[in-house]
């Protein structure tokens, strides 16, 4: 219930509260300034928190494990037992405390504090490419007015303005930002937790860190919940350009598999053809631009399709130049007599052994085969195979391939012209 008696909008926001976390209700434009009383545990408090500081922590029994660097944080709590993962109550919000692994080795610590109907969102600091972003207007970042806030913090959610600000709007919780923001690289919102990642080197598992640390996550997790938060729309261009972005990627993929079956002998077909995807995702990028702009996660998204289009554009012009090189190819094919220079046997296959066959044309270039073994001992001679012209002029090697263990018969089939 409220301090002060007046006429009273209809609630819009849930404060949690600060000694237990059950929320109370209220309009916070007209509450803001007020005071209220907590109807669960009694506690009178500023409706929007303006301090940091914590209470009660109170470790929740937990399974042991036999990791020790949490062994101080159990002794904290009266217990001396290795744990790989403790729960802890902060004024009434559940806190997750676990052991970060890398193939059995500890790297750090992971922190997650409950945060139901709390929208997703991730804090980092901003630096010059947020900057930069915002200043050509392919960023657009929610600002909540605390001006030493909106120049260290960027805010990343599909939230609208308002609603991002309704969160933020205790100054305690961006105090709580700001200051584990200098301790680790972003603090993620998402599936009703807040959660941050520690390393190992960052003072990770000393005690006095961890609960400083605690005390930050139950203020950000207790930041008020607008009831009505709305979702930017995405526009039908934006959408468009991410469904066309990540569907591309495996049709290169799958392209330059398919391409790989007609590849050229040469090495400058591959200079062209990967040159040739650069220039096409030099295409693609102020295009990207132009579709992805306007949000607070679109400097991201950028990133992300620029990245995507650098690796995905060079392997669809390999596949799709090499398979139109082959199929659109009109020229007769020209059996070719390479000399076998060494062979050997190959058992690393799965299916069962092979046998590699090192052979050389006339100008002393090398190829490497793959046969089934010969009978016995006999040894090859011969790999024929049938180049053929290529309707770019980029020779190329298609079927059949034949090996010899004699001198083989002369070829019927007309040289190139």
């Amino acid at each position: 219930m409220y301090r002060t008696a007046a006429s009273r909008k209809p609630a819009d926001t849930e404060i949690p509260c600060r000694a237990c976390g059950i929320r109370t209700t209220v309009n916070l434009e007209q509450a803001r300034n007020e005071i209220f009383t907590c109807e669960n545990c009694g506690r009178e408090q500023p409706v929007l928190r303006d301090d940091t500081t914590v209470e009660k922590l109170k470790l929740i029994p937990t399974t042991g494990g036999k990791y020790e660097e949490l062994v101080p944080l159990m002794r904290e709590f009266g217990h001396d037992e290795k744990a790989s993962q403790v729960s802890v109550t902060v004024d009434g919000i559940v806190i997750m405390v676990s052991i970060s692994l890398n193939s059995g080795t500890v790297t750090g610590i992971e922190m997650a504090a409950a945060a139901p109907d709390l929208f997703d969102m991730r804090f980092v600091r901003e630096d010059g490419l947020h900057r930069k972003a915002k200043a050509k207007g392919i960023s657009v970042e929610a600002q909540t007015g605390d001006a030493a806030f909106d120049d260290a913090v960027y805010i990343e959610s599909k939230m609208s303005a308002d609603s991002v600000r309704a969160v933020l709007a205790p100054p305690a919780v961006r105090k709580a930002i700001l200051t584990l923001l200098s301790h680790v690289g972003s603090i993620h919102v998402s599936d009703g937790h807040v959660k941050i990642d520690i390393a190992k080197s960052d003072a990770a598992f000393d005690v006095d860190r961890i609960k400083e640390r605690l005390a930050l996550l139950r203020v950000i997790a207790g930041a008020p919940r607008p009831f009505d938060a709305v979702e930017m729309p995405v526009s039908p261009k934006a959408t468009l350009a991410k469904v066309f972005m990540y569907a591309f990627s495996p049709i290169a993929i799958v392209t330059a598999l398919y391409g790989g079956s007609y590849t050229p002998l040469d090495k400058t077909p591959w200079l062209i053809t990967v040159l040739s995807g650069f220039v096409l995702a030099a295409i693609f990028w102020p295009i990207y631009r132009r579709l992805l702009s306007g949000r607070s996660t679109s400097h991201r998204d950028l990133v992300i399709a620029r990245v995507t289009s650098i690796i995905a554009c060079p392997c669809f012009m390999s596949g799709a130049l090499f398979i139109a090189n082959a199929t659109f190819d009109s020229a007769p094919a020209q059996a070719v007599d390479l000399k076998v220079l060494t062979t050997s046997i190959d058992n690393d296959d799965d299916s069962g052994n092979k046998m590699r066959v090192v052979a050389a044309d006339a100008t002393g270039r090398r190829y490497d085969y793959y046969f089934p073994p010969p009978p016995g001992d006999q040894k090859p001679t011969v790999v024929r195979v049938s180049w053929r012209k290529g309707a770019f002029g980029w020779r190329w090697e298609g079927p059949p391939r034949f090996l010899y263990y004699d001198d083989p018969p002369p070829p019927n089939v007309r040289p190139l012209p």
